[in-house]
């Protein structure tokens, strides 16, 4: 599109009303031309803004929007803008999908924000083609649950449902069961050992029925994780909805189904205490991890403790007693 016809092909395309070209905090007089002003400075025309007042002028511009070729015609445009006479003039780019599609995010009930609009999935998927960034967009769709499962599955399928090791990561701790099905799964040792101390079950399920566990690295020695809180942000693990106490996670469930393949050495026991009783949400909880490596009923007695020193050393037991904020005293002072 030549910018010098861009108004032109805007009016024909839209026929919007004359208010929408004017700069309204502006000294020019009222009546000043505001077309003519455009056409002879097209650097000045903010593309993103004459949309915005369309939409703000008649909601039935959206469905306009996706009819014709509009979509694709007004998206990834590349023009030069100068705000004001005495700026720099900067190269930018105005896209009407994304536009539309960033405006749409919180068309729920717990938004009434007027800047924004309620596209239907079939206008959000008819976007996903002009969209940049599809997987950071599905990512964020499926934290802040933006879009529904519908519009999500479509942005993979236009993805060739291929994720990167990144968002495949947080689909592991996320314990995910509607989307990793369906993606082209791949498995490696800093995803399955997060995917294992998440107790991310449907997770390893499913990486044992499709057989990815075999000949695979041992997950327990933790090779790929200094503290289980690292990816926090990443992650967006303190979401209440998907936290360490949701019935379908279970550290014990998943090493039960590692444990077909490999084995638990005593030698990591230290590791998996050092990762425990942090503050995130999937921060591993003691009395998890100690069924892994110790009986229980070991840490409750006198007898029990003094074997378990004699087995894993002073300093090992010493934190099991001292995370699980067990009464040592009355263990260690009975008879």
């Amino acid at each position: 599109m030549f910018y010098n016809e861009f108004i032109d092909e805007f009016k024909s395309d839209f026929n919007p009303p004359t208010y929408i070209f004017t700069k309204f905090d502006s000294d020019k007089d009222w009546h000043f031309d505001w077309e003519e002003f455009y056409r002879n400075n097209i650097h000045r025309l903010n593309i993103n803004e004459i949309f915005e007042k369309l939409i703000q002028e008649n909601k039935a511009y959206i469905n306009k929007f996706f009819s014709n070729n509009f979509l694709e015609k007004y998206s990834n445009i590349e023009y030069y803008y100068q705000e004001n006479e005495n700026d720099n003039v900067v190269r930018t780019y105005f896209s009407l999908a994304e536009m539309l599609w960033s405006k749409s995010r919180y068309s729920n009930k717990l938004y009434n924000y007027s800047n924004y609009i309620k596209l239907t999935d079939l206008q959000k998927i008819k976007l996903i083609p002009y969209l940049e960034d599809l997987e950071k967009k599905f990512i964020k769709s499926i934290i802040n649950e933006h879009f529904s499962e519908s519009v999500n599955k479509e942005i993979l399928k236009y993805l060739n449902y291929n994720l990167s090791e990144n968002a495949l990561l947080i689909l592991f701790c996320r314990n995910d069961n509607i989307y990793l099905p369906i993606v082209n799964l791949s498995i490696n040792d800093k995803l399955l050992q997060y995917a294992l101390i998440y107790g991310s079950i449907n997770v390893v399920k499913l990486l044992d029925e499709k057989s990815l566990l075999e000949n695979h690295n041992n997950p327990f020695e933790l090779t790929c994780i200094n503290s289980a809180n690292e990816n926090d942000k990443m992650i967006n693990s303190r979401d209440s909805k998907d936290s360490k106490n949701n019935k379908n996670r279970s550290i014990y469930e998943c090493a039960k189904i590692c444990e077909k393949y490999f084995e638990i050495k005593y030698d990591w026991f230290d590791k998996w205490i050092n990762i425990c009783g942090g503050e995130d949400d999937y921060t591993p909880e003691i009395q998890d991890v100690i069924p892994l490596f110790v009986n229980k009923e070991k840490i409750s007695t006198k007898r029990g403790i003094i074997e378990l020193t004699q087995k894993f050393g002073k300093h090992i037991v010493w934190n099991i007693l001292r995370l699980q904020n067990s009464e040592i005293l009355t263990i260690l002072l009975s008879d």
